[in-house]
């Protein structure tokens, strides 16, 4: 994830830096994944002001795609599930509403969520 975000529920104010942080689907719902905090903490989650913040996934050797962004999720940081949107869901309205987007987006990549891993994830890419 990355995102402008304040960095405390308490006297939240929008980051003057961008913030990344690695985080793990916990659960893959029809319109949304539920995402725990995973790198550099477990409590590394979206905060205030990082509405809409995207969440991408980076195969190895690949392309990022972006899988959800930031929906809601409770005060911060936490270690309990953060609600994000899924986009997959989206891409035929998109494709209907952006009929001739630039070139960058047109290499662009979506990416449908799986169902989480039960343990054994790798840790995160430096």
């Amino acid at each position: 994830m990355a995102g402008w975000g304040a960095t405390s529920s308490v006297n939240p104010t929008p980051s003057i830096q961008l913030s990344t942080g690695v985080v793990k689907v916990s659960a893959v719902r029809s319109t949304t994944l539920d995402v725990v905090g995973y790198f550099p903490a477990p409590d590394t989650s979206a905060c205030l002001y990082d509405s809409g913040a995207p969440y991408f996934t980076t195969p190895t050797g690949g392309v990022p795609s972006l899988v959800s962004t930031e929906s809601n999720g409770p005060n911060c940081p936490h270690i309990t599930p953060e609600t994000t949107a899924r986009v997959d869901i989206n891409t035929n309205w998109i494709k209907t509403v952006v009929t001739d987007p630039p070139d960058p987006l047109r290499r662009a990549a979506v990416c449908a969520p799986t169902q989480p891993r039960a343990g054994g994830d790798a840790p995160p890419r430096a």
